[in-house]
């Protein structure tokens, strides 16, 4: 057991057998955060070589008004649990890339865990946020205490739809990115399924060119999954799967091409990053159908062996 390095124990039963043991080169952990005892206290004190540990809920317990005991943890980098966890392991460590967990109705807000992320000697470069819903107030709790991150996921597993409160909270973001300097990295999603992914696409363009107006430093941007998000290249916002081979990468190019085609009040640059995709030819035979107000006509995207796309049309029957 001397050499253990990484350890992986969800079972709160079997984790109080082996708490009190010392693991001399543990680096990586994930147990049982138990509120109820002093098994995991005693077990991150005797393990101070850990860098990365994931603290596990347990159901049931309550933890609104536990005392919180300090944990002095020398070597930690990267944390991941809820907040009363946090607010024991990350100030006074060197914690640079951290996950807190809310329950419903925090009763400190959220400024308690964040201001714990604050306390830590390195400087937080990431921020995960599980919340119970879609509150403002963590924005605000965000730029107060952790202006500087570069990294930022704020997910909400309980909820799925855009709602009005979910409509409200993007809306905010627009004042949270005004703080948030050096952000490039933004994901905010919750567990709602895509039907068709032009239409996330379609809602999400402009939200996603405003907040890079707003946010110069942000360069990816993710709202409703990994086929729809955002990168910035040369200034410009396109689907990320747009240069990749990704199964969704052909939808993703037929939404863009369309876009730039029958957008003309984008920049230019967007019509040259169209014509890049489409090909010449087949962006004059788009951009003409647009100019006499027609439909555009169908068509498929083809790869070639440099990996370069252009798009084609289906012969008429």
């Amino acid at each position: 057991m001397e050499n253990l390095r990484v350890i992986f124990i969800g079972s709160s039963h079997f984790f109080r057998s082996i708490s009190d043991m010392v693991f001399p080169r543990l680096i990586d952990c994930t147990i049982p955060f138990l509120l109820d005892s002093a098994d995991s206290y005693s077990f991150l004190r005797g393990n101070p070589t850990i860098e990365n540990t994931v603290l596990l809920p347990v159901p049931g317990q309550f933890t609104s008004n536990n005392h919180i005991q300090p944990i002095h943890m020398p070597g930690l980098r990267y944390f991941f649990g809820s907040e009363i966890a946090a607010c024991a392991l990350v100030p006074g460590s060197p914690v640079s890339t951290i996950g807190i967990g809310w329950g419903p109705n925090p009763p400190t807000g959220y400024s308690r865990g964040l201001s714990a992320a604050a306390s830590s000697t390195a400087e937080i470069y990431g921020l995960t946020t599980v919340i119970p819903s879609w509150d403002p107030a963590l924005l605000s709790a965000i730029t107060q205490h952790t202006p500087r991150i570069q990294f930022l996921k704020m997910w909400a597993p309980r909820c799925s739809g855009l709602t009005l409160e979910k409509d409200v909270f993007l809306a905010a973001m627009d004042t949270t990115l005004r703080s948030l300097t050096r952000l490039t990295n933004l994901i905010v999603t919750d567990n709602t399924l895509l039907d068709r992914i032009a239409d996330a696409l379609e809602s999400e363009f402009d939200r996603v060119r405003r907040w890079g107006d707003i946010c110069p430093t942000l360069k990816r941007v993710c709202l409703s999954g990994k086929p729809t998000a955002w990168i910035r290249r040369k200034g410009l916002w396109l689907p990320a799967n747009c240069i990749t081979d990704h199964s969704e990468s052909d939808e993703c190019l037929r939404w863009f091409i369309k876009k730039v085609v029958l957008s003309p009040e984008l920049p230019s640059d967007y019509r040259d990053l169209g014509k890049h995709f489409a090909g010449a030819a087949g962006m004059r035979v788009l951009t003409k159908a647009a100019r006499k107000g027609e439909a555009l006509p169908t068509f498929h995207v083809l790869r070639r062996e440099s990996g370069r796309t252009v798009i084609s049309f289906p012969s008429n029957p």
